[in-house]
C-alpha cells in the first residue's frame, strides 16, 4: 500500500517543458572617457529557474571619432580594446563580468565593430585572439553558470563600461536568452484518486492495528 500512495503522489505533479524568454535592448550610447558607463535593463518574465544563460552583444571599438552606429574614422592608432567591460547581473543580485578589463590586448587598427555571442557552450573564450575581439560564439571569460538554479523573471542589468577616454566603445543592442527549468505542476485529475487512496490506507492501517491487540 505505501509503494501504491508513493506511486500516485508521483502523479500529482509533472514537469513541463523547459521554456526560453529572450529580451533585446536597441538604446545606443557612445562611451569616451575614464570609466564612462551604460545600463541596461533587460527585463524577463519567463517562470522558473534559470538553466542557461545567454548574451548577444552589438558593439565597436573605435581609435578615433564615432556615433551611436559606430567608428565614423580610423586614424592608425591603436583601440586599446583592453578597455572594454561587460558585466550581467541577474535578478538575484549575482553578477558576472562577462567581459573584464584586459580580455584583449591594446591591438592595433582597425577598429573593431561586430557581433559577439556569450554562451556557456561555445568552444572558445572569447579572447582566443588576444590582441582583438572577433566577431561570433564564444565563452565568457567568467561563467553564466553561476545564474544557474537563480529567479529567472525579473530585471537583469547589463552594464557597458569604457576604461579610459580618447578611444570611444560604442554599445549598439544586446539580446539576452534565459533558458528555464521545467516548472512542477500538480495534475488535477490525480487528486480524487489520491485521496481516496489516503482513505483507504487509513482504514487498512486501523484494521492492521486492532489485529494486532487482539
Amino acid at each position: 500500500m505505501r509503494k501504491y500512495l508513493i506511486a500516485l503522489a508521483m502523479l500529482l505533479v509533472a514537469s513541463g517543458p523547459a521554456a526560453t524568454a529572450m529580451v533585446t535592448d536597441t538604446n545606443p550610447a557612445v562611451l569616451n572617457g575614464a570609466n564612462i558607463q551604460a545600463t541596461r535593463t533587460l527585463t524577463i518574465s519567463a517562470p522558473g529557474s534559470v538553466l542557461d544563460v545567454i548574451l548577444e552583444l552589438d558593439f565597436a571599438k573605435c581609435n578615433d571619432r564615432a556615433n551611436t552606429t559606430g567608428c565614423t574614422s580610423d586614424d592608425g592608432r591603436s583601440p586599446f580594446f583592453y578597455e572594454i567591460v561587460f558585466s550581467l547581473e541577474s535578478p538575484d543580485g549575482t553578477v558576472v563580468e562577462a567581459i573584464p578589463e584586459s580580455t584583449w590586448k591594446n591591438g592595433t587598427s582597425p577598429n573593431f565593430s561586430g557581433i559577439i555571442t556569450l554562451d556557456d557552450s561555445a568552444a572558445q573564450l572569447v579572447n582566443f585572439n588576444l590582441n582583438r575581439p572577433v566577431a561570433g560564439t564564444y565563452r565568457p571569460m567568467n561563467p553564466f553558470t553561476v545564474f544557474d538554479g537563480e529567479t529567472a523573471a525579473g530585471d537583469w542589468t547589463l552594464t557597458a563600461l569604457d576604461r579610459w577616454s580618447g578611444e570611444p566603445l560604442v554599445y549598439r543592442s544586446s539580446t539576452l536568452t534565459v533558458v528555464t527549468a521545467p516548472s512542477v505542476v500538480p495534475i488535477p485529475a490525480a487528486l480524487p484518486l489520491f485521496a481516496s487512496a489516503l482513505v483507504g490506507y487509513g482504514f487498512v492501517a486501523r484494521r492492521k492495528h486492532k489485529a494486532q491487540a487482539a
